[in-house]
């Protein structure tokens, strides 16, 4: 039986970025993905460049928690994060996804601190930002409805 490739490999460059994409097949409330690596400062039309979305998020309560499969680990992760996890996947939108908590090796101060250091630069090289504030119940979709009108 082969090894599951490791949680988190190292970057390449100082300024790499570790996407995932969840996939697509499975049950809508399992969630697996992979990571793969990015170049933040390559070309633009390199395939080393893909176009990656960034996900702001309420982290939630450590209380609270789901685990995922990432790169054939099993992984905790806050119910909150799980959330979008299903939503993305329901949606669709399952490839290229920049999330902190899971795309930066945690557990590596070094590289936590260089990632960090780069979140600006990441979400300004973001295709688009997706804004998660948790799933929303009755009273907040009417309210966003009224909103909208």
């Amino acid at each position: 039986m082969m090894a599951a490739p490791s949680l988190h490999t190292p970057l390449s460059t100082e300024i790499s970025i570790r996407p995932l994409s969840i996939y697509p097949w499975g049950p809508p409330d399992s969630i697996s993905c992979n990571f793969h690596e990015a170049d933040l400062e390559a070309d633009d039309s390199s395939e080393a460049d893909p176009l990656f979305t960034a996900l702001s998020y309420t982290w939630g309560s450590e209380h609270d928690s789901r685990k995922i499969s990432v790169n054939g680990h099993s992984v905790t992760i806050r119910r909150n994060l799980y959330d979008f996890l299903v939503y993305a996947k329901r949606e669709g939108w399952v490839y290229n996804l920049w999330i902190d908590a899971l795309c930066i090796n945690q557990s590596d101060t070094h590289e936590k601190n260089k990632q960090v250091a780069l979140m600006g630069h990441i979400y300004s090289r973001a295709y688009r930002v997706l804004i998660w504030l948790g799933e929303l119940g009755d009273p907040e979709s009417q309210g966003l409805l009224d909103f909208q009108k």
